[in-house]
């Protein structure tokens, strides 16, 4: 089966793409400002990456609490369990969940010239900004999706949830595949091993998706 891209706006799955035009900012630095980006793009990779697996753990999370099927629940509960290993290898290269802070002085009413930190790495104006916007629609992400699976029970809360998941990986597949060409070696290995994940997870969803599918 295949989902259609109205289903997936409806299930929530829209996630942050402007982390791909910041990764190009953050090579460029900011003007009039000296560039602070370490060398290569592994930060704002990595926080595309963490936004992803929050959308993963918060929405699947909440799924495993409305599903009554086990093979699903199972298959959420793994991909909970792989998305916190992406964090913990993240973390091991100083890479964290992005986190804002306004420069000092500045007014909450001031235009937003925040900057981001990824773990031990911070990102300047004007990429901060993508993040930050990013970090929003993560969050309104989730909301949406836990007000659209709120109201399917039965058979199409199973379907919805399956669906949601099976078009987030090809997306994340298509992720990891771009990201390999800007990561450096060790964030090459996470991709990888994270590919191998996500294909096999694949593999397990669409002949879950039939399944369901064919069921009445």
């Amino acid at each position: 089966m295949s989902v259609s891209r109205r289903h997936a706006l409806l299930a929530g799955t829209v996630l942050p793409v402007s982390s791909l035009f910041a990764v190009r900012l953050w090579a460029q630095g900011s003007p009039g400002s000296p560039n602070t980006a370490p060398a290569g793009e592994d930060p704002l990779l990595a926080a595309c990456l963490l936004f992803k697996g929050r959308r993963q753990i918060e929405n699947c999370t909440f799924a495993q609490s409305r599903s009554q099927n086990d093979e699903v629940k199972a298959f959420l509960k793994a991909e909970i369990e792989e998305h916190e290993k992406i964090k913990a290898d993240l973390k091991k290269l100083g890479l964290e969940y992005p986190t804002f802070a306004r420069p000092q002085g500045q007014q909450a009413t001031a235009p937003i010239q925040a900057t981001a930190s990824v773990g031990q790495q911070m990102v300047p104006p004007p990429a901060s900004q993508l993040l930050m916007t990013d970090h929003e629609v993560v969050e309104q992400c989730i909301a949406n999706y836990k007000a659209n699976m709120q109201k399917k029970t039965g058979a199409k809360l199973e379907k919805g949830i399956v669906g949601d998941q099976l078009h987030e990986h090809y997306a994340l597949l298509d992720h990891a595949q771009v990201f390999l060409k800007h990561a450096s070696a060790p964030m090459q290995m996470v991709l990888k091993q994270g590919m191998e994940i996500i294909q096999t997870h694949i593999a397990t969803l669409e002949p879950l998706m039939e399944k369901l599918d064919a069921m009445k």
